[in-house]
């Protein structure tokens, strides 16, 4: 048992002993992320089914929606894409209904990604450029960047290499900004990959040396063996 699952499950027992329902529906939901991280999916859905059945008592949409977002999230994981699909669907329509902008362009970024992994790429950049648009409204950085990413990724998939390229570039320079240099070191490292399609070596190489450079204080970090060996390769050649 990790150390985080043992404090939430201390958390929800407390929480079980006082019929403290609030402090089950959060304990629970932070067991089922737990679980979700450990591959424990089916832990993981009664977590998040227990902590929904609470909102729904306690009249707490904005929980409800999260909660149903989590289930999707499961759901995708299981390899259940339609089930997933619906999932954020209704947790997307929830928030819409609340005005939870935050919600709506997290369960958008999430439908996003499960329609790349469908073949959808249509359907998946109009929830991208939702995410984004509303994150931009918020001003969420970190959400910005994931969708950024995301799109990049996308433009890739369909050989636009200057879209791509363009993407992944503002991705990684907001995960730099906020310090975030493990996920600025992958941007970085996507984008050697576009240029490496494209027959580019030299940029290729620019940005593996920055994905390794964002990681050198984490030496034993394998993606960053994988990108020296990406850089050798280049450079061999």
């Amino acid at each position: 048992m990790t150390e985080a699952e043992h404090l939430f499950v201390i958390d929800y027992q407390i929480s079980q002993e006082l019929d403290n329902r609030h402090g089950i529906a959060r304990a629970s939901g932070n067991l089922g992320l737990i679980y979700q991280k450990l591959h424990r999916f089916g832990e993981a859905e009664i977590m998040h089914n227990e902590a929904l059945a609470i909102a729904r008592q306690l009249g707490n949409r904005e929980e409800e929606a999260r909660q149903i977002g989590n289930l999707g999230e499961v759901k995708r994981s299981l390899g259940e894409v339609d089930s997933a699909i619906k999932h954020h669907l209704r947790a997307l329509a929830h928030d819409e209904e609340l005005n939870n902008l935050e919600g709506v362009a997290r369960h958008a970024g999430n439908l996003g990604e499960i329609h790349v992994g469908t073949g959808g790429l249509n359907t998946a950049e109009e929830f991208f450029l939702r995410a984004l648009n509303i994150d931009e409204e918020l001003k969420n950085r970190s959400g910005q960047a994931r969708h950024l990413g995301n799109l990049g990724k996308l433009h890739a998939k369909t050989g636009d290499v200057l879209g791509a390229s363009r993407f992944v570039y503002r991705a990684m320079m907001l995960n730099e900004g906020l310090e975030k240099l493990q996920d600025a070191a992958q941007n970085a490292a996507d984008l050697a990959d576009i240029y490496v399609e494209n027959g580019n070596l030299i940029e290729a190489k620019r940005y593996y040396q920055k994905a390794i450079d964002f990681t050198k204080d984490n030496p034993a970090n394998e993606c960053r063996r994988m990108w020296k060996d990406s850089l050798n390769r280049i450079m061999s050649g």
